[in-house]
């Protein structure tokens, strides 16, 4: 039936192929690139994550990694409501959280990372932790994320903090995604792995004054060619804590925080796997 075969071709034609929808485009500015990883980053088109990670490197490409603190850290836009879709959340404005960002680069690259990400104990890369306990509830062999072979994971940390200012335990989930490395769209080979989390309660501390209402953040390892790697952890948290309620202040303990974490981190693959 000539006619028919004519209509079903038009159709073909004429009807886009499932799948071939453009990517969204990513953000280049870094309060917006922080946003839309951390919103992205389940989503089921890997391009969608490659493409914000290669206007990532862009940034990142511009920063002095070795320089001082204060010109490698930043004050991210805070996250949106539409930004933890889907996530299981504490009922406080997100406005609230004080938000800081810290660049630095690592001695190891990514796959070292991603070998100590997979360990359940995670106190030697937590400077300020009594204890930190990673149970994966997803891939069912954590082995298979480090390895490349699993492209997600997920897990619950147990935690207790202790400094100068309060004691808390907490649980806090998170998780994990691979990324390729792509240069204006070509894959060079390389990956970089994600990091999502988040609470989905609040927590007080040990005497019943300090309430952490909210904490999110963003872990960027990323392969940016060489033997080391690239690292920004972004942070987004809403802790009432008597006496102490000044953000610069709050700011600056974190900012000096996440810099020891990451030294920190770099020890801990030194003295477990003598890279």
């Amino acid at each position: 039936m000539p006619g028919r075969a004519w209509l079903l071709a038009l159709a073909t034609v004429a009807l886009p192929a499932v799948g071939c929808a453009p990517v969204p485009e990513a953000p280049t500015e870094l309060s917006d690139l922080i946003r839309y990883l951390y919103r992205e980053l389940e989503n089921d088109d890997p391009r969608v994550l490659e493409a914000g990670i290669e206007n990532l490197h862009d940034f990142l490409a511009d920063v002095d990694l070795d320089g001082a603190l204060e010109d490698r850290s930043y004050i991210p836009d805070n996250l949106t409501v539409d930004d933890v879709a889907g996530l299981t959340v504490p009922d406080y404005p997100l406005e609230d959280c004080i938000s800081v960002a810290v660049a630095a680069p690592s001695r190891y690259a990514v796959p070292w990372h991603a070998k100590l990400m997979i360990e359940e104990d995670q106190t030697p890369a937590e400077p300020s932790a009594e204890w930190y306990v990673r149970t994966f509830t997803d891939p069912d062999d954590p082995q298979d994320f480090a390895d490349d072979a699993a492209e997600r994971a997920h897990c619950d940390n147990d935690i207790r903090r202790t400094n100068l200012i309060y004691k808390m335990e907490y649980t806090m989930p998170k998780a994990f995604r691979w990324v390729a490395v792509t240069d204006d769209g070509d894959p060079t080979g390389g990956r970089t792995a994600l990091g999502r989390s988040w609470l989905d309660l609040s927590w007080w501390g040990d005497e019943g004054n300090v309430e952490m209402r909210q904490s999110y953040s963003l872990d960027v390892w990323h392969d940016a060619g060489g033997d080391g790697s690239w690292r920004l952890h972004c942070l987004f948290t809403d802790t009432r804590i008597p006496g102490v309620d000044d953000p610069d202040v709050i700011r600056g303990i974190s900012r000096g925080s996440i810099d020891d974490s990451f030294e920190a981190v770099d020890d801990a693959i030194e003295e477990l796997y003598a890279p």
